[in-house]
């Protein structure tokens, strides 16, 4: 009985140390990307875009500043805007982030605009994103090829 007590604590002990190293942003007091990806550069371009819903779960609402990435030379935000029954994509200067709130980062709506990528074997990018009230927000994001959902949206 006692060994049966111990193996369950050392269980319990390595679950909650898990827990805590993996470093789960859902758990999170602080503002986080869920369910990121960036789409792998179409051949001949040299750049791409980025997915991902920005969590907010704190009292402050903050806006997006400004964001960089490991494998692009700028990275911008943008809109996809109707105009004259054309859609078109345009820069904005910041993204709003509501208090206790989400905002999706998504194709046909506001996303990440990845300029000066070269082709490369990566299979991740580490994205920063700058804040006038969160603080800085830094993630990796997995580099997906052009057509391939993303694990987490095929569960509808």
């Amino acid at each position: 009985m006692k060994k049966l007590l111990i193996s369950f604590a050392v269980i319990a002990v390595a679950l909650l140390l898990w827990l805590f190293l993996s470093g789960s942003q859902k758990m999170s007091d602080q503002l986080y990307a869920d369910n990121p990806h960036v789409r792998a550069v179409a051949p001949g371009q040299d750049r791409t875009a980025g997915f991902f819903t920005l969590i907010n779960p704190t009292d402050n609402a903050c806006k997006l500043i400004s964001a960089t990435a490991d494998i692009a030379d700028r990275v911008e935000f943008h809109s996809h805007q109707h105009m004259d029954n054309m859609v078109m994509m345009r820069p904005v200067d910041s993204i709003y982030v509501p208090a206790a709130s989400d905002v999706a980062l998504q194709p046909g709506g506001l996303h990440l605009m990845l300029f000066g990528v070269q082709p490369s074997a990566a299979k991740n990018t580490q994205i920063t994103i700058e804040t006038d009230q969160c603080g800085t927000l830094s993630f990796s994001a997995p580099i997906m090829a052009i057509g391939a959902a993303h694990k987490e949206a095929m569960h509808h």
